[in-house]
């Protein structure tokens, strides 16, 4: 099996950040594994060190506080080694809105900025952005728009690498579900099988895939029209 880098994969201490660290160590990535658990980070990483032969380090840190998320773009800006970065945290409501808006918006950003300048320069890397999806009617309105300016980051950091060999991928999944470990996986899997095919952006199911499509034609007519036009407003009041 060929190397294929090094993957640093946030969150790494949850379902779907284990799943991950599990069938990336299968396909030749050393791994780097961030969580705040650093007794659970260790049992996984002697778990895949012993099943897969890779090498994985332990980062203990907490990407809520924001001198923790210093260190660690440090340590990451710094590893030549890295080719592929996954964004993960889950919702937990004890998270205070701080701590859900530095996990959810300030840690991706940073973190993905840090390893940005030398995934251009070695003309390779990867960033997964992992997106929960919450109902209109749930109530959870800092963790959606959380989400909501993840997607966006997902997007402008496909335009801004569209000229080198840099890949950014948007992976939506329910985010009020409790997720156990077998959901995780097929939520990983499926994620991985659009990656292996090019995909921007993983979705649940076909379905999702058409409405999303829809979405984004409407959206673009939408940003095109509000940008080409002028700037004297008549409100949709008066139009009726």
């Amino acid at each position: 099996m060929s190397h294929k880098g090094t993957a640093v994969i946030t969150g790494a201490d949850t379902a779907i950040g284990t799943a991950f660290a599990h069938r990336l160590a299968q396909r030749g990535y050393d791994l780097i594994l961030i969580a705040a658990d650093r007794p659970q980070l260790m049992t996984l990483a002697a778990t895949l060190t012993d099943s897969s032969g890779r090498s994985v380090e332990v980062l203990n840190a907490d990407l809520a506080v924001s001198a923790e998320v210093l260190r660690i773009e440090g340590v990451l800006s710094q590893d030549a080694s890295i080719t592929l970065l996954i964004n993960h945290h889950d919702i937990a409501e004890e998270h205070e809105i701080g701590a859900t808006i530095a996990l959810g918006v300030t840690a991706p950003v940073c973190l993905s900025y840090a390893l940005a300048n030398g995934f251009v320069k070695r003309d390779t890397g990867t960033v997964i952005n992992l997106v929960p999806v919450f109902e209109a009617s749930s109530g959870a309105a800092i963790e959606s728009a959380s989400s909501a300016f993840l997607l966006s980051l997902s997007d402008t950091l496909q335009q801004r690498f569209n000229n080198v060999a840099v890949r950014v991928q948007a992976v939506l999944y329910a985010g009020l579900q409790p997720i156990q470990f077998q959901s995780a996986v097929a939520i990983v899997d499926a994620a991985l099988e659009d990656f292996d095919f090019g995909e921007a952006i993983s979705l649940p199911t076909f379905a999702h895939r058409v409405a999303w499509d829809a979405f984004v034609a409407a959206r673009l007519e939408l940003l095109s029209g509000v940008g080409g036009g002028s700037n004297i407003v008549t409100p949709v009041r008066l139009l009726h």
